[in-house]
């Protein structure tokens, strides 16, 4: 049972407001990291022309050159790698970025998701001062030495019940939700260039 990267909420804090603030700063920063992409894209005529064949145009470098390229293309070809992402289930056009969430003895428990060209956009959650990190791990790992040896077994009895691995991953399921930050439903919303938002250097 390895959950190296989790939160806790911390006493007091409130679960609505902290979930939802976390999902509205998620999504900021999957549209940041979406419009740096794109801006790289901006200026390559490679990736440009490989985007137009992707798309079944099959315009060249001249061609892109000539004409210019049509933003909007980003954006379709970007979910189209996102689609076939999950069809074959690779990582690096997969744009799934959530916060698993389960409560137990009314304390909320963290799991951020995310991989691919949106690894980072949950790295902010680390220094939120309303979460505590809350991973757990065996094996030959040594826990984190500002963290007791009991302290780290009461965290291994909470993962133990929270993910109830004898009966399945997602078995206790009355305690489990999904923050959907970046989805196949939500990625039109969050797409700067879907939403209309200028693509320039500075956001």
């Amino acid at each position: 049972m390895d959950i190296y990267l989790a939160y806790r909420l911390k006493k007091g804090v409130g679960g609505w407001d902290t979930l939802n603030d976390l999902k509205v700063k998620g999504r900021m920063q999957v549209e940041q990291a979406i419009h740096e992409l794109y801006l790289s894209w901006e200026d390559n005529p490679e990736m440009q022309a490989k985007i137009l064949i992707e798309l079944e145009l099959g315009f060249d470098t001249e061609h892109v050159a000539e004409t210019g390229f049509d933003r909007l293309l980003s954006s379709n070809y970007l979910q189209r790698e996102y689609a076939k992402a999950m069809v074959k289930q690779t990582r690096f056009f997969d744009l799934s970025v959530y916060i698993e969430v389960r409560k137990m003895a009314n304390r909320y428990y963290l799991v951020p998701v995310c991989g691919g060209l949106l690894s980072k956009t949950l790295d902010f959650m680390e220094n939120d001062r309303r979460l505590e990190q809350y991973g757990y791990w065996e094996g030959d790992h040594a826990k984190p030495e500002d963290v007791s040896t009991q302290a780290w077994a009461g965290r291994k009895k909470v993962w133990a019940k929270l993910l109830d691995k004898k009966n399945g991953y997602y078995a206790n399921v009355h305690n489990y939700l999904i923050v959907d930050i970046c989805s196949m439903h939500t990625f039109d919303v969050i797409d700067p260039l879907m939403v209309g938002q200028p693509i320039t250097e500075e956001v």
